[in-house]
């Protein structure tokens, strides 16, 4: 009996190195997995990134191709295409409010009237004299600076939410693209751009560089484009 016993724990006896063995497949499996998984998201995350740059090229693509169609119909002396803001009609005028009708002056009567003299309007001798206007606050050195740098372009129009602004600069003032400027409103930069491809005879646009807006101000028509000393 005793041999029979010391037989079946042999037969169901496995080597600690199978048990390791086992451990390390799962452990390779889960790895793998892992891998996998990780290259899917990176690849989702590509593909997302380039889907969002090809819809804000055609964006950009259709900003230019209108302001083509403008300027060639209001060369040949045509009259622009109507806008969403031209369909728009303007609001009736507001009615003039109804005057009542005078009444007639009361009867003549034999009683004493008093008659009641309008009060006297101060002369200025009397008046109080007027505030002295507050001095404006003198610029520091650096407003100064930035104020005497001169504007190579004007922003013609700004798309904060797709990221970029329409600038009336281009190959003529030898604008090439990767250039880098600021946006001054002011004495003040709001915002930093980059010349991107998309560079007209006198137009180009640039992308607007996320980490350079001021908190709270975003670019809008008619901000100057300068070329500070410490842009790289």
């Amino acid at each position: 009996m005793s041999r029979v016993g010391e037989s079946g724990n042999e037969a169901g006896f496995k080597p600690p190195f199978l048990y390791y063995a086992t451990f390390f497949l799962y452990t390779m499996k889960i790895i793998w997995f892992a891998i996998l998984l990780s290259f899917a998201l990176i690849g989702l995350t590509a593909y997302v990134a380039w889907e969002a740059n090809v819809e804000a090229r055609i964006a950009r693509k259709e900003v230019l191709m209108f302001r083509e169609k403008q300027n060639e119909q209001l060369a040949a002396g045509a009259r622009p295409a109507p806008t969403l803001l031209d369909s728009i009609a303007p609001p009736p005028p507001e009615p003039s409010p109804a005057v009542a009708p005078s009444s007639p002056p009361p009867p003549a009567t034999d009683r004493a009237t008093v008659s009641i003299s309008p009060t006297p309007e101060p002369t200025p001798s009397t008046l109080p004299p007027p505030l002295a206007a507050a001095a404006p606050v003198p610029l520091t050195a650096q407003q100064s600076q930035l104020l005497a740098l001169p504007a190579i372009a004007k922003v013609k129009e700004a798309f904060p939410n797709d990221g970029f602004v329409l600038i009336d600069a281009g190959s003529r003032k030898q604008l090439t693209a990767g250039m880098q400027f600021d946006i001054r409103r002011g004495a003040a930069l709001i915002a930093r751009v980059t010349l991107t491809s998309s560079i007209e005879e006198n137009e180009a646009i640039a992308d607007i560089q996320p980490r350079s807006l001021s908190p709270g101000v975003t670019p809008k028509s008619g901000d100057e484009i300068v070329q500070t000393t410490n842009t790289p």
